[in-house]
């Protein structure tokens, strides 16, 4: 993987690149029953930071269930900050340190400046779902 796609990204930067063209795919379709639920939490309202692998199996299933949802409720690109570690978990500016990332993908929810929950590697029996729990 090119050395330039670690640390903080733009999306379209992300997909871009050769490791991560998986982000292409189209994004998955959400249970009408979940979407309805998510949409009374307002996601939208929410900042995120997202740590992920472009390497990483299990970046490949959670990003692309993330991404369905940015979609579905329209959430701003500036709500969002995408941050892409290497095989070691590592970036440049090593701002995975300072959130204590072990594992990827993790998705970092906030309301405001505070943090309200983490999504850790895997999300069962979907990002939804777990979302419900911590907005």
């Amino acid at each position: 993987m090119q050395s330039n796609i670690f640390g903080e990204q733009e999306f379209s930067n992300l997909t871009n690149n050769k490791e991560c063209l998986w982000l292409n795919q189209p994004v998955a379709t959400l249970d009408p029953e979940l979407k309805e639920q998510l949409r009374i939490m307002h996601p939208e309202k929410y900042r995120y930071k997202v740590y992920l692998g472009c390497w990483c199996s299990d970046s490949r299933k959670l990003i692309p269930e993330f991404e369905a949802i940015r979609a579905e409720f329209s959430i701003p690109s500036s709500h969002i900050r995408y941050f892409s570690l290497d095989i070691d978990k590592k970036s440049p500016a090593a701002t995975e340190q300072s959130d204590k990332i072990e594992y990827v993908p993790t998705i970092i929810v906030y309301d405001g400046d505070k943090e309200i929950g983490r999504v850790i590697e895997v999300a069962e029996p979907n990002l939804g779902s777990v979302f419900l729990g911590l907005f």
